[in-house]
């Protein structure tokens, strides 16, 4: 659910659909005294459908913008697409990063950092055993390797590499790993720290010869400016029976729902889509792609119970102290006991989605 600055801006696409007739409104939010052009995108992106309005004032959880934000969904039900609008608009986008959580560190007392420290570990220590009963633990080894586990190793590319943890987890694995970033800097430091080639700028406007067996987008999709654009590239760098494989957030989870408008998923204004299972198998198969598997999970769903109420709190100025904070961090684990509970009745209540799909081989 958390993607690094990196993971982003990403692969903007400057190929728009020709139904996009989306309205451009010079609106301005707030950040830090920073303002960011805005832009209002009143259709679908996937069936060009009008949007209605679904969720109104979500802030940033990461509070460093100030002003709120609203989400529209598609009114075909058979669509039910989601996107934040008013959007910044392609060039400000950047501005949305500047203070991203994965740049900045909450600010806690040495008391406060020992004693949620000291809680964590043994939470995590009574939870091991249903975690291995109910296949959280097996299902968070298959999420670090983007369910690549059990294969034979080939060639994969990966959107938005962040640090480049997973492309050099699968290299050591024997795949032949290649990554696509929007930011130079990015890449220097991985081919440098990994010796592992990255491709700066936009994908859809990339020239890679190379074809390959499997592309991973890990909490990236949701980031995208068009993402049926980067899809559809995705598409034609894939060998014939080629994957793709994508996690992103679940606007359909049990937290979701518990916590509405400070669901720590929303991320306002750096997640301009949010995907339901339906919404995504829509997508990807818009895409040309056919779905092999797709299904929701619940590993680490605590971070989201308890990033999702201390937002909460901050959205309402209530104060932690420590005692609550320890509270908040045991009840957090609790639901996702529950949450793997139920999603093992309805396959949708998971904190994210995890999807395969598949080009069909007969496709050039």
């Amino acid at each position: 659910m958390y993607s690094s600055e990196s993971e982003i801006l990403l692969f903007s696409s400057s190929k728009r659909r020709k139904s996009d007739t989306s309205l451009i409104i010079e609106s301005h939010h707030t950040m830090n005294a920073i303002n960011i052009v805005t832009k209002d995108v009143n259709q679908c992106n996937l069936c060009g459908s009008e949007g209605v309005e679904f969720r109104k004032n979500i802030h940033d959880p990461d509070h460093q913008i100030k002003e709120g934000w609203n989400y529209k969904i598609c009114k075909n039900k058979d669509c039910s697409s989601i996107w934040l609008s008013p959007r910044p608009i392609d060039s400000e986008l950047f501005k949305a990063y500047g203070n991203y959580h994965t740049h900045t560190k909450e600010r806690r007392s040495l008391i406060q950092k020992i004693s949620l420290s000291f809680t964590k570990r043994l939470l995590s220590i009574i939870s091991t055993p249903h975690e291995i009963i109910l296949g959280v633990k097996s299902q968070a080894t298959q999420m670090k390797l983007m369910g690549l586990q059990n294969d034979k190793p080939g060639s994969l590319l990966e959107l938005g590499v962040g640090g480049g943890r997973f492309l050099f987890r699968m290299k050591k694995r024997g795949w032949d790993v290649t990554g696509v970033d929007i930011d130079p800097k990015v890449a220097e430091r991985i081919l440098e720290k990994y010796q592992i080639n990255v491709y700066t700028g936009d994908v859809t406007n990339i020239e890679i010869e190379k074809q390959f067996d499997v592309i991973t987008l890990n909490q990236t999709v949701e980031h995208l400016i068009d993402p049926l654009a980067v899809l559809k590239k995705c598409y034609q760098l894939l060998n014939p029976g080629g994957r793709i494989v994508i996690t992103t957030p679940n606007v359909e989870s049990l937290g979701a729902k518990m916590f509405g408008e400070y669901w720590r998923g929303w991320e306002p204004p750096r997640h301009l889509y949010l995907y339901s299972t339906k919404s995504l198998e829509n997508l990807i198969k818009d895409a040309d792609f056919e779905v092999n598997k797709i299904e929701t999970y619940t590993c680490e769903s605590q971070i989201g119970y308890y990033s999702s109420y201390l937002n909460e709190a901050y959205q309402k100025s209530n104060q932690l102290n420590t005692l609550k904070l320890i509270y908040v961090m045991i009840w957090s684990y609790w639901m996702e006991f529950r949450e793997t509970l139920l999603n093992r009745k309805t396959n949708i209540s998971g904190q994210g989605i995890y999807l395969v799909g598949f080009k069909n081989q007969l496709k050039k």
